[in-house]
């Protein structure tokens, strides 16, 4: 790292030394993930960026941002689920090592065709690659038979 940089992270650390993420024991104990994606955020390469958090008893324990490998048509939101669910597998699986998993983990995502699709196994939607399908994929494992997609506009309208 050049010396900008590194001062520029030295400042930013100093910045925010009071703040961190709070875990409650008491609270829920609840895998959750979110995931979203732009359509075409960059103008340059037209690729998508991914975003996918995962929260545990009130707090982040794993996220991540990044563009989407290659050029998507209409599947940015249903690639974004496909990496939520692979982070929520890891975790867990994690969580299975250290502790009994007992309540089954919730993606949420934020467009109701990407939910859809995730439960539709049919001959109509080959043209989704095995990589898009990774959704579809973990509810057909013994591990994800246990994982919930839904969408965040439901989950809103549910508590209102």
């Amino acid at each position: 790292m050049d010396k900008p940089t590194v001062k520029a992270w030295l400042k930013y650390l100093r910045g925010t030394a009071d703040y961190g993420l709070l875990y409650q024991a008491n609270g829920e104990g609840v895998l959750k993930g979110y995931s979203n994606a732009d359509y075409v955020g960059d103008v340059t390469t037209r690729r998508s960026r991914t975003g996918v958090v995962c929260t545990c008893a009130g707090g982040a324990v794993s996220w991540h941002s990044q563009k989407q490998k290659s050029v998507e048509l209409s599947t940015t939101e249903y690639v974004a689920a496909s990496e939520g669910a692979k982070d929520m597998m890891w975790l867990m699986s994690l969580f299975a090592e250290v502790t009994e998993v007992k309540q089954k983990p919730i993606l949420f995502v934020d467009n109701m065709g990407a939910v859809k699709l995730s439960k539709i196994q049919s001959p109509t939607n080959v043209q989704i690659t095995l990589k898009c399908n990774f959704t579809s994929f973990v509810k057909n494992t013994v591990r994800a038979k246990s994982t919930s997609c839904t969408s965040i506009a439901k989950t809103r309208r549910q508590r209102s």
